[in-house]
């Protein structure tokens, strides 16, 4: 889980409050259903799909939203400005900020819907656009075939999303 882990770690020892973990979700529309049915109270918000049946608060950030555009290692490809993606084939995440943005900027993405089947698709077809924050917690597995051609920042920060009930 890493940094969220730390921050929700800290959080619970200055509240004086238990946090349970769940499991991973395989999708953002199951983890909103989660939310949704009270299954779960919190969660990092890193999504563009925002679909609630319950009232909410939002935190502030607690990250820089620095979005990083990664190629192979040997690619020839010359990224410096986010016009510049329209040129490539991009794969992001599914229903993500990031994904939105993109769209947002007429460049077409191809979405997986989490980062296993993310990873499972890369090759050298493919540019991968992702946060720095999971760039660098994958920077020495997953993606230590690739390096950092662009970077920009995101304009609708990350945040917590935590359900609005009179036990939270």
């Amino acid at each position: 889980m890493g940094l969220n882990s730390e921050i929700l770690s800290s959080f619970s020892k200055v509240g004086s409050i238990e946090i349970k973990y769940q499991s991973e979700y395989n999708s953002v529309n199951s983890l909103l259903d989660a939310f949704n049915k009270n299954d779960i109270d919190i969660y990092f918000d890193a999504y563009a799909k925002r679909d609630f049946d319950i009232d909410t608060y939002n935190t502030v950030s607690a990250f820089d939203e620095k979005i990083v555009v990664l190629a192979r290692q040997n690619s020839t490809s010359v990224i410096n400005s986010l016009a510049s993606l329209k040129d490539y084939k991009i794969i992001t995440l599914k229903d993500s900020k990031i994904s939105e943005y993109l769209k947002n900027k007429d460049v077409e993405v191809k979405e997986y819907d989490n980062i296993d089947s993310l990873f499972s698709h890369l090759n050298k077809k493919y540019l991968l656009v992702i946060d720095k924050v999971t760039y660098d917690a994958y920077k020495l597995t997953n993606l230590k075939d690739y390096i950092i051609t662009c970077d920009f920042n995101l304009e609708d920060n990350y945040s917590y999303m935590i359900r609005d009930i009179s036990a939270n």
